[in-house]
C-alpha cells in the first residue's frame, strides 16, 4: 500500500520532533495591517493539541504523510474565516484525507462552511472533523 496523504488543520506541530513523515508545514494567519490572510512556515505548536493529533495519526497509520496546516494559537482557538481558509487550502492540496480535530464553538454563522465541505467531498477527499469538544 502506498502513502496516505493527510492534511491536519490544527495548532501546528512541535519543532523538536523531526519525523520525515511530516512533509509539509504552513501557518495561515490574518495580517491586520495588510487586511488579508498570509502564510509562513512557522508551525510551532504552543499548546500541543496539533502535535498530539499528528502523533496519534502516525501511531495508527505509520505509512501516512502529514501536511500540517496551523490556524490555531496557544489558546487553541481560531476564527471561522481562518478555519474556512485552511479548509480551502487543504482542498487544493494533493491529499486524500483532511483532519480537523477541533470544533466550532460560540459561532452561530456557519455560512460558507457547508459549501466548503461540499467542495471537499466533490474533490474526492475525505474530511474527518470533530463535532464538538467540551
Amino acid at each position: 500500500m502506498g502513502k496516505i496523504k493527510i492534511a491536519v488543520i490544527d495548532s501546528g506541530f512541535a519543532n523538536e520532533i523531526n519525523d520525515s513523515r511530516v512533509v509539509y508545514r504552513k501557518q495561515l494567519f490574518w495580517d491586520y495591517s495588510a487586511e488579508k490572510v498570509m502564510a509562513d512556515s512557522n508551525t510551532t505548536d504552543y499548546n500541543g493539541h496539533g502535535t498530539a493529533v499528528v502523533e496519534t495519526i502516525l501511531s495508527i497509520c505509520p505509512m501516512a504523510e502529514i501536511y500540517v496546516i496551523k490556524v490555531m494559537g496557544i489558546s487553541g482557538t481560531t476564527s471561522r474565516n481562518m478555519l474556512m481558509e485552511a479548509m480551502k487550502h487543504a482542498r487544493h492540496m494533493d491529499v486524500q484525507l483532511i483532519v480537523l480535530a477541533a470544533s466550532i464553538v460560540g459561532c452561530q454563522d456557519y455560512s460558507g462552511i457547508e459549501e466548503i465541505c461540499s467542495n471537499i467531498k466533490t474533490s474526492k477527499k475525505i474530511l474527518i472533523a470533530a463535532v464538538e469538544n467540551g
